[in-house]
């Protein structure tokens, strides 16, 4: 796994339905992963996608459907941050040769095959296809069988994240579902039509200004680019309501938060002013003597102060003890819609600083209220009363 922003480039338009509508012919070439890895700082990977044409495979005498069948590079792996676990991945070599190789998750591999170890060398078989060789009334009609052999597996990611980003459970080299038959050259261009990267130290629009403008200039003014985050193969509503929720789940708990804070301040406003009445006496004396309502009101925010620091004492300790199961439930979901987080305490300095001065602050002053009312009457009567 790895930080960074995943970002999809795709030489297309987006269609009403929210579907891509791939400009054809293919405008980006094989220099494309090239051009964008040597032009735009900051990335740690990038792979070029396409959909296979297949989902149903046979594995041994069982036929499985499977979510989605990518055909990439290796360095799918980096850009979706996955973990080869057994076998290993096909290579450049392989790629470049449209060898016959496949990378399937831990879930697809056991149910496959019982086992990781027990899936690697093993056979995946999808339907025999057909296709037209030649054109006109002397078109040959071929028939295309493919068998794939497991090279690796690699560890499944949380469904949230899955979904999101539209990763797929099988991995094949790209070259591998072009067919014979037809024009190599041009069917090389159609998966750099969409180009998946993961980009590290850099916001989406940055990100996303800087690409817009090297394939620009690159494939001329009139090039069709369409740049989002998400599933490869289209925008991911799932993946801006999962940051909608996050954000509303953020805003409750902060006005949650100022909530019991005031609560806890009108606990000490109680306090002080019961504090207030049974010192009246002591107030007026104090200002006979000589003292200043300022510093008699100093004396009460201090005393507020300190109660309120016992509060925020036993605050961060709660926090601190709930912090790690809390942050156990909520990474997954937050490493889902922001890649670029790490899985470190989610209590932070500048939050620990906040809290812990909005708390002596709101309670010193709540706690100060009272010493006004004592102010209105006049010194001599206060001490007579007293």
């Amino acid at each position: 796994s790895g930080d960074g922003l995943i970002i999809n480039v795709a030489n297309a338009e987006l269609a009403a339905d929210g579907n891509l509508s791939f400009s054809r012919p293919a405008q980006f070439d094989q220099d494309v992963v090239t051009i964008l890895s040597n032009s735009i700082s900051g990335i740690q990977a990038l792979a070029p996608i396409t959909n296979a044409s297949w989902r149903t495979v046979s594995a041994g005498d069982l036929q499985y459907q499977l979510r989605r069948v990518a055909g990439t590079t290796s360095e799918y792996l980096d850009v979706m941050g996955l973990d080869l676990i057994a076998g290993s991945a096909f290579s450049a070599g392989d790629v470049a040769a449209g060898e016959m190789k496949a990378l399937v998750s831990r879930s697809t591999a056991e149910a496959m095959y019982s086992s990781v170890d027990n899936a690697i060398g093993k056979q995946l078989i999808p339907p025999v296809r057909t296709a037209n060789r030649g054109g006109g009334t002397n078109a040959e009609r071929t028939t295309i069988a493919q068998i794939f052999t497991i090279s690796g597996v690699f560890e499944d990611v949380d469904e949230v994240k899955r979904r999101a980003y539209g990763i797929a459970d099988v991995l094949i080299p790209y070259t591998s579902t072009v067919s014979g038959g037809m024009n190599m050259a041009t069917q090389l261009q159609s998966p750099y039509s969409t180009i998946s990267l993961r980009v590290l130290n850099q916001s989406f629009a940055l990100t996303s200004s800087q690409i817009r403008d090297v394939l620009t200039e690159q494939y001329g003014i009139n090039t069709v680019i369409h740049i989002w985050e998400g599933q490869s193969n289209g925008v991911s509503s799932m993946l801006e309501q999962t940051r909608e929720s996050i954000f509303t789940f953020s805003l409750v708990i902060n006005i949650l938060g100022f909530v019991l804070l005031l609560t806890g301040s009108i606990g000490i406003l109680s306090i002080m002013i019961v504090e207030v009445l049974g010192k009246n006496r002591d107030i007026a004396t104090e200002r006979a003597l000589g003292a200043s309502k300022s510093s008699v009101i100093a004396e009460f925010f201090l005393r507020s102060m300190m109660m309120s620091s016992a509060s925020a004492l036993a605050g961060v300790v709660v926090a601190y003890i709930f912090a790690q199961p809390i942050s156990q439930v909520l990474w997954p979901l937050i490493s889902t819609i922001d890649v670029q987080s790490a899985p470190v305490s989610i209590i932070t300095v500048k939050a620990l600083a906040v809290g812990i001065l909005a708390t002596l602050g709101i309670g010193g002053i709540f706690g100060s209220i009272p010493v006004f009312s004592a102010f209105k009457a006049p010194i001599a009567e206060s001490i007579r009363e007293g």
